[in-house]
């Protein structure tokens, strides 16, 4: 029965997390003394447009400036002209194509046997899962946040989120997932440097 238990346990696990919505992941240089970093502003490079309408859009800019400027200062850092910074910050957007499966008749089955007799004893498990949906195309979006030494522009941070991209949200919908990728992807900012 434990060895059943721990089947159907791990098998749940696989599958919240193969279901999470937003993958987030950070990478930052090493040496960096994070607790000397105070004062920030906007990276001074213009970004050319991608030509996807998506994309380049004012409004998903300003969404995305403010969420990453509250952020920040809940965090105690404050924006300033670049002569005071002591990062700068920058963020990246693109959209991907993945190949996925959709359709209905998605199923998990589980199944415990067993048989005994006057000499032995046996029992077995089982797990099956099947899709049957069909192959599908679908939009990923990326995201990332890079944080830059002022003076010499060295990168010493960058966080990144995945998710899939929604189309037709509704505006106050599609801030609140901005904040929310956003937040999520600032929670691992300034690392903890061991």
């Amino acid at each position: 029965m434990r060895v059943f238990a721990f089947t159907v346990f791990s098998c749940v696990i696989v599958l919240l997390v193969g279901c999470s919505s937003v993958r987030v992941s950070h990478d930052y240089e090493s040496g960096t003394d994070f607790s000397q970093l105070k004062q920030y502003c906007w990276e001074q490079s213009e970004q050319s447009g991608t030509g996807n309408v998506r994309l380049d859009n004012d409004l998903m800019d300003a969404r995305i400036r403010d969420s990453i400027e509250s952020e920040f200062a809940a965090k105690g850092y404050q924006l300033v002209e670049l002569e005071h910074a002591d990062f700068t910050v920058s963020y990246t957007r693109d959209l991907q194509q993945r190949i996925g499966s959709s359709g209905g008749g998605s199923s998990i089955s589980f199944g415990v046997g067993g048989s005994r007799s006057s000499s032995s004893r046996r029992s077995s498990v089982g797990l099956g899962y099947s899709t049957g949906g069909q192959p599908s195309s679908y939009d990923e979006s990326l995201f990332a946040i890079d944080v830059r030494l002022a003076q010499s522009q060295q990168l010493i941070w960058r966080g990144t989120a995945t998710q899939r991209a929604s189309g037709n949200l509704k505006p106050e919908e599609l801030t609140k997932r901005v904040r929310d990728t956003v937040r999520r992807v600032l929670e691992q900012f300034p690392p903890e440097v061991p």
